[in-house]
């Protein structure tokens, strides 16, 4: 349980992370320069947290989708606890600050081989 906790605290950091970067230009082929970054807060989620039937947590790696102002990250617990999935998810960083109250989980996807 360490383990889970020690990741999603990693994985949060690093959102807060990135969250804060600033002073990014635009280059000829869409790719993005980040020239500074800043670190505006850290935050986690309780240990044993429970969220539509799934152990949240042993998240590895995050993406922003712009469009839907929603995040996804995956969750690598090697089906410790549950299948693979996903979850989407909410970060408030509307005042440039950032806390365990700025995430709001929205939905978990259950990843399947078929």
């Amino acid at each position: 349980m360490k383990r889970v906790l020690r990741s999603v605290a990693v994985f949060l950091v690093a959102a807060a992370l990135f969250a804060g970067c600033a002073g990014m230009k635009g280059g000829m082929t869409g790719e993005k320069e980040v020239s500074s970054v800043e670190f505006i807060g850290g935050a986690a989620l309780k240990t044993g947290l429970i969220f539509k039937d799934t152990v949240v947590g042993g998240f590895s790696g995050i993406v922003y989708d712009k469009k839907d102002n929603t995040y996804y990250v995956i969750s690598d617990d090697r089906s410790s606890y549950n299948e693979a999935r996903y979850y989407t998810l909410d970060i408030d960083l509307s005042d440039m600050n950032f806390g365990d109250s700025d995430i709001m989980l929205k939905d978990v996807t259950t990843l399947l081989d078929e």
